[in-house]
């Protein structure tokens, strides 16, 4: 008996037509589609009589998800992703490795599947079965509803942060940042980063990676937390950005809180304000 896939969430799949991928296609992303009660195609097993292009083209209006593959840094692939980002698809990116992430779509999540087909199988699924289950999420959602502080200061644009280092001079800086839920919708797939000018390092701890950038900044990124924050949910991520320099941190250093969601970023501009206190001696 043909399965009937009129009624199904139709997903759309942009990669390069190699072999080296017929896995990648076969036993992880098609099998993830019918893993999430989807069908999943992509355009060299269809039949058609226009042109390929427009043949994608027309492929990427109709498709309910779309899933791209960025491995080699194909521009076929990236052309297209482009237009199925201005049409306000959902795009679902994924790639072999995190050092492939070209430095323009950085800020966009990636499923990072390591050359593991079954970790890209069981990671897609779990994506795909978010999109299919919260279709009134938008493709690029408002995410003003997440309110986040440091010790009570609610982090806004151009906001300053107090930070009093000790006796002995400050240092590192400490950044508990708290993530509140205000909205009514579960927040998905919600990872945290910290652009500092380049005098500053990370901590020591093993899951926080330092992403130098094109204008001269470094990206603070924690790979490890990435969360769903449910309605009046709160969560915390420890950012401690420390000293590069011989002296001692004082004055006013800004920043930049990232937040990356499954569905974009947003950038909040802030100033920390590091303040050494009076030597009582």
């Amino acid at each position: 008996m043909q399965t009937n896939t009129s009624t199904k969430p139709f997903v759309f799949t942009l990669m390069p037509f190699h072999t080296d991928f017929n896995d990648t296609w076969k036993l992880g992303i098609k099998a993830a589609c019918e893993d999430a009660g989807t069908y999943g195609e992509r355009v060299d097993e269809q039949i058609y009589e226009e042109r390929m292009l427009d043949r994608i083209y027309n492929q990427i209006n109709k498709a309910d998800i779309i899933v791209a593959d960025m491995t080699g840094k194909n521009p076929n692939v990236f052309y297209e992703v482009g237009y199925a980002h201005a049409l306000n698809k959902r795009v679902i990116l994924i790639i072999q490795e995190a050092a492939d992430i070209p430095f323009d779509l950085k800020h966009h999540p990636f499923i990072v599947y390591n050359k593991s087909i079954s970790t890209l199988k069981s990671e897609l699924t779990k994506k795909l079965l978010y999109f299919i289950q919260n279709p009134e999420v938008p493709a690029i959602p408002d995410n003003t509803e997440l309110v986040f502080s440091v010790n009570g200061t609610r982090i806004t644009e151009d906001s300053v942060l107090e930070v009093k280092g000790n006796f002995y001079g400050l240092t590192e800086i400490p950044l508990p940042i708290d993530i509140l839920n205000k909205s009514q919708n579960v927040v998905s797939n919600i990872k945290l980063g910290l652009l500092t000018d380049e005098g500053f390092v990370g901590d020591d701890s093993p899951n926080k990676r330092l992403i130098p950038t094109e204008e001269g900044y470094i990206l603070h990124f924690d790979t490890e937390s990435i969360i769903d924050l449910y309605p009046s949910s709160y969560h915390r991520i420890d950012f401690i950005p420390h000293n590069n320099r011989t002296e001692k941190l004082e004055g006013q250093y800004k920043m930049v809180l990232q937040v990356f969601t499954a569905y974009g970023v947003n950038s909040v501009n802030f100033i920390v304000d590091a303040v050494q206190p009076i030597n009582p001696f």
